[in-house]
């Protein structure tokens, strides 16, 4: 996407997809609104279709140009269901993919402080056309907030950038917007207990895969829940039974697959080509969706079960 020096506005989710059409913006929106902190989005094609009065081919597309654009991530495909999507905010797709976003117009100073146009900046704070020690409300273009801090409009839009938390799962609108008295801070570092670090989770993926494990927020907390459900052991016992089963239901690589295209002389042809689409990208959300019978399984868990379970649990106390 092609980004202009400046526009009026900061950048947003809108600004990337009103470029791609009509619906990927409002398709976006839907899934973002309706997916939470705990579970993601799977609604249907026909049902997202209905909702917005369009052809169930053109919702196809337009998920396929949101996966694409990486505005929209595939949790999960189904066979005879529906696809399991997450929708990234603009914050989190920027830092995904920086340096495409839009810069918002910087004011001039001068019209700021009210200096008339030609004329160069007052050293004093007041103007050349006025008077020193003029009126106080002519200093300023606003009046000071009532508290008597003046709050930058860089903090201010910042603020104003977080999501509610409601149906799509984001920050509450209260939390966000509050700030501790005489500070601007706007991000404060999570506690152990709001980020636990399941460490035996990472070495039974890594063991088995020699991969790291991809881990977002939604599926740390959903494994808290499910640990305080199930316990820890038989949880990490049902995690080591999904990582090792002897029919993988996840994939670590792109699925071959074959396209056959036509040439403008009507010959066909055949082509070989990766599916990264296949490509099981939070592993933990997939395990979840199936834990069940892995539940089972960790009941009565053999010895190289147990044995390995018990090393990955040794690292939850430093070893």
């Amino acid at each position: 996407m092609s980004t202009p020096n400046t526009v009026a506005f900061h950048c947003s989710a809108e600004w990337h997809l009103a470029k791609l059409g009509k619906y990927p913006g409002l398709v976006h929106a839907l899934i973002l609104r309706i997916q939470t902190e705990e579970r993601d989005f799977f609604g249907s094609n026909d049902q997202i279709a209905e909702y917005f009065g369009a052809d169930e081919k053109t919702v196809r597309r337009v998920l396929d140009v949101l996966v694409d654009t990486g505005f929209v991530e595939v949790i999960e495909e189904r066979v005879g269901e529906s696809t399991i999507y997450r929708a990234l905010t603009h914050k989190e797709w920027a830092a995904k993919y920086p340096s495409r976003c839009c810069v918002k117009r910087e004011k001039n100073p001068s019209q700021s402080l009210g200096v008339p146009k030609g004329e160069p900046l007052p050293i004093i704070g007041s103007t050349l056309s006025q008077p020193q020690g003029g009126h106080p409300s002519q200093s300023f273009p606003e009046p000071l907030p009532m508290t008597g801090t003046q709050v930058s409009e860089e903090v201010s839009e910042a603020v104003s950038e977080g999501v509610p938390k409601g149906s799509s799962g984001r920050e509450n609108s209260a939390n966000s917007l509050s700030v501790a008295p005489r500070s601007l801070s706007l991000q404060r570092k999570p506690s152990s207990k709001e980020n636990p670090r399941r460490l035996w989770a990472h070495r039974i993926w890594t063991v088995k895969t020699g991969r790291p494990l991809n881990v977002r927020k939604t599926d740390t907390a959903h494994l808290e829940r499910f640990i305080t459900e199930h316990g820890e052991d038989k949880a990490a016992r049902a995690w080591w039974e999904y990582v090792n089963s002897e029919q993988c239901l996840y994939n670590l690589d792109p699925v071959e697959i074959v396209i056959k295209g036509q040439g403008k002389n009507g010959k066909e042809w055949l082509e070989s080509a990766e599916d990264e689409s296949k490509v099981t990208q939070f592993p933990l959300a997939a395990f979840f969706a199936v834990a069940d019978g892995y539940l089972v399984a960790a009941e009565t868990p053999t010895t190289r079960a147990r044995k390995a379970v018990d090393e990955a649990m040794l690292l939850k106390a430093g070893a």
